[in-house]
């Protein structure tokens, strides 16, 4: 495993020339150099230059900071420093953080392949530790999204392998099922990962706006120099992400299959970005009623994940909402919160129409209005064929309008009054709970004569409607 680019930072072009040669004799990988510190400072990549030679004559060790500081932390590079005579000691890494060893020059040729070898294995040591350090957190990303099923495993092991390749990648699914946080997924887990992801969410965008921040021409000089904050320069050297694509125009469409067809145009190629794409829509559907392009469907599909619905997975509910109450217990800082088995039971039976993101929804409403450590069935808001009580009297009224009027008094009562208790009468929490702007569930309670008063903490006085 060789480092990904070396640098030789040095203005003596000899000692450029004879690393150069040396290192050429132990590896093919791409070796630049800089004449000296604003030289270096230009073209310095923390995320391509891996082993850096600094010669102490011609540049101040010191830049090794300045480095540091202005670009990235160093702990994850290795550096050669050519001493030249002078009394330099690996005591200096206290004051000057990154350097591996110090090279006595001008060496030997025996001594300056020893080098090389070691500082080659070290990058590759960093590189595995890296590697190792990617890999548990993409245990915890996976996760999210992660279950015990054999076909959620199946994705896993897709999105694993489709990560490492520089592809434009499908994901399909419903509203919630995750489809961003699988395209994060195969950023993080990609050698982009310490680039920009930058999604685009295409039905907010006019048809012009889409096309001038994407699909630009390479002619389109003026519109490149300048705007750079169009998505393609945002997300240069990382991946670009395009979701909800299902109802972009055919113009757009034209244009997201020339890309895909052919050689990328200059514009992408130096932007060297990686395309994720997605879409809830059933393109397969609307490829036969002529709404979406066939032949873009079929070059989409060729890597393709799809994310199926939490319905059709039941046996992951248990592990997924294991997850989510642990990490919106630690945000919303209700530790010790536990999920009651009648409430689990509630919840594999439970559609799930929105999916991951209802199951995380209802997670925090019963995290913020259970009154003990455990979360129960009362705790959260879950349809079902559970009776309304006092609303069934309304099926006993002769008159339609009086008998709706009645039913939605007491489906009011009793659903606002639950709100309520669990909120110690604030409105304003109560409203977050169920979905309403606090003037809408302010208004519905002055038509039902609701009081908060009742559902606070008793603290020697009395208030209306406003907290």
């Amino acid at each position: 495993m060789i480092p990904a680019s070396i640098l030789i930072i040095s203005s003596d072009s000899e000692t450029q020339s004879l690393l150069q040669q040396a290192i050429a004799k132990k590896c093919t990988c791409p070796t630049s150099a800089a004449a000296g510190k604003s030289a270096a400072l230009n073209c310095f990549d923390p995320q391509t230059h891996e082993l850096i030679f600094i010669d102490s004559r011609t540049v101040d060790p010191k830049l090794l900071t300045t480095l540091a500081d202005i670009q990235s932390p160093l702990k994850n590079h290795t550096v050669v420093l050519l001493s030249h005579g002078r009394k330099i000691s690996l005591g200096m890494e206290d004051e000057i953080p990154g350097i591996y060893e110090i090279l006595h020059w001008p060496a030997s040729g025996q001594h300056l392949a020893s080098c090389i070898d070691r500082a080659l294995e070290r990058c590759m040591l960093i590189r595995e530790k890296k590697q190792l350090q990617l890999d548990c957190r993409c245990h915890k990303i996976f996760a999210k999204i992660a279950g015990q099923s054999k076909n959620m495993q199946k994705i896993l092991d897709s999105i694993s392998t489709l990560a490492h390749g520089n592809e434009t990648v499908f994901i399909t699914g419903e509203s919630g099922t995750g489809k961003e946080l699988a395209a994060r997924t195969l950023h993080r887990l990609s050698s982009r990962s310490g680039s920009p992801f930058i999604r685009v969410h295409c039905p907010s965008l006019p048809e012009e706006s889409l096309i001038d921040e994407i699909f630009f021409r390479a002619s389109d000089t003026a519109l490149q120099t300048t705007d750079s904050h169009t998505f393609l320069n945002r997300a240069r050297g990382g991946t670009l992400f395009l979701d909800e694509i299902g109802d972009i125009s055919s113009r757009i469409q034209d244009k997201l299959l020339e890309y895909l067809k052919e050689t990328p145009e200059p514009s992408y190629r130096s932007a060297n970005i990686r395309l994720l794409i997605a879409t809830n829509r059933d393109l397969g559907k609307k490829t036969e009623s002529h709404a979406f392009s066939k032949e873009l469907f079929e070059i989409l599909s060729t890597r393709h994940i799809h994310l199926p619905p939490l319905r059709r997975r039941p046996e992951d509910i248990p592990p997924l909402a294991h997850f989510l109450l642990e990490k919106q217990a630690y945000k919303l800082k209700r530790y010790g919160r536990y999920i009651s088995p009648e409430l689990m039971k509630r919840l594999m039976a439970h559609p799930w129409e929105g999916n991951i993101r209802e199951l995380e929804n209802t997670i925090i409403h019963g995290l913020l209005f259970s009154s003990s450590q455990e979360i129960g069935p009362d705790d959260v808001l879950l349809s079902g064929p559970k009776p309304l009580g006092p609303c069934s009297a309304a099926l006993h009224q002769d008159n339609y309008r009086d008998a709706k009027e009645e039913a939605l008094k007491g489906f009011n009562h009793i659903y606002i009054g639950r709100l309520l208790k669990r909120s110690n009468g604030n409105i304003s929490l109560a409203a977050r709970a169920c979905g309403l702007e606090r003037q809408a569930l302010q208004q519905i309670m002055k038509r039902y004569d609701i009081s908060p008063v009742p559902y606070r903490p008793k603290t020697g006085c009395d208030g209306g409607y406003p907290e």
